[in-house]
């Protein structure tokens, strides 16, 4: 009898025992899934964050793309504003120079201190105008536009109007164009450069 009662006892421990394994092996399954869904997560997030930072380069490099095409476009249309832009500096619109215009400007000149680049950048002037004031004096109006404009636009446009004066010894003004300025060239003097908006309708498709 006494043997049969540690049988018993005995089947019991082993189940038991049995019993807790399991059980651990249970404990040890769900750590194991939390942690892989852990990792899991973990990694569709890194994927997700991936995914829209690439989006967000390809948008930031459409832009950069887009930007020269843009300001192109804004000057090509935006020669036609030549009348306009003379009259609201209050002179009489009388024609837009051509690159063969610029180039019989400089022909014979006394280049010096003059760079190779400025120079050629000069002949590829946005706009040059001639017009006449109120007495019938020529004079010219040295024009850059960009669709924001900003330094650079305003300081070619300045060294374009020295240029015209020395090379056709008449008077030369500087202005800007575009539909938008940046804040750094907002406190210029209306005396020095002269900011002219373009009209947003210059963007629309004919």
């Amino acid at each position: 009898m006494a043997t049969l009662e540690s049988r018993v006892r005995r089947l019991e421990d082993a189940y038991d025992n049995l019993a807790t394994k399991d059980d651990l092996e249970r404990f040890a399954t769900k750590e194991d899934l939390a942690d892989l869904e852990e990792r899991m997560t973990a990694r569709m997030a890194t994927k997700e964050d991936l995914e829209q930072l690439a989006t967000k380069n390809e948008v930031n490099q459409l832009r950069v793309d887009f930007g020269p095409i843009k300001a192109a476009y804004v000057s090509d249309k935006a020669k036609s504003e030549g009348p306009f832009i003379a009259q609201d500096m209050g002179f009489d619109y009388v024609r837009t120079l051509n690159p063969v215009d610029m180039f019989a400007l400089t022909r014979g000149q006394d280049l010096s201190g003059i760079s190779r680049g400025d120079l050629r950048s000069f002949h590829r002037a946005d706009l040059i105008i001639q017009v006449t004031d109120s007495q019938g004096q020529e004079s010219y109006i040295a024009v850059e536009m960009s669709y924001t404009a900003d330094e650079r636009d305003t300081t070619r446009a300045v060294r374009n109007a020295e240029y015209l004066e020395r090379f056709t010894g008449r008077p030369a003004k500087a202005a800007v164009a575009g539909l938008r300025r940046d804040r750094r060239i907002e406190d210029i003097g209306l005396d020095e450069v002269f900011w002219y908006e373009l009209p947003e309708s210059i963007l629309e498709v004919e």
